[in-house]
């Protein structure tokens, strides 16, 4: 009951105490490592190709499956999904963990640039 009697008798050195202590830890809490929380990004790109007024079934023959083709050989995938909708055309790929995306970006280009001779010449 000693530390009760000496916080009502001094309220002031006890609310400096507390103020010291709030400050210290406002300090310490911004000068905190933060190594446990990495820096994590998905490697995952997307090709989203446009035809508009054709249907899934047009667009998955004439569209998808050349690009999944052509992307299919690309270096470091490890999953590639694809999306038939009315007028769109979306592919997903997922490289391996460790691959930059950057990196990957003008590979698929390449391949992109090299199945357009087997994609309709009226594709926009």
């Amino acid at each position: 009951m000693k530390i009760a009697d000496y916080s009502i008798r001094h309220p002031a050195v006890v609310t400096m105490c507390l103020i010291v202590l709030l400050v210290f830890g406002i300090i310490a809490a911004a000068n905190l490592k933060r190594n446990l929380i990495t820096n994590m990004s998905l490697p995952t790109l997307m090709v989203v190709t446009q035809w508009p007024g054709v249907g899934p079934e047009d667009i998955e023959t004439e569209i998808t499956n050349p690009l999944e083709e052509a992307l299919g050989t690309l270096e470091g995938l490890k999953q590639m999904s694809s999306e038939s909708r009315n007028s769109v055309s979306v592919i997903m790929l997922e490289l391996g963990y460790g691959e930059t995306t950057g990196a990957r970006i003008p590979d698929i280009r390449e391949k992109i640039i090299r199945a357009m001779d087997n994609l309709p010449p009226e594709l926009p």
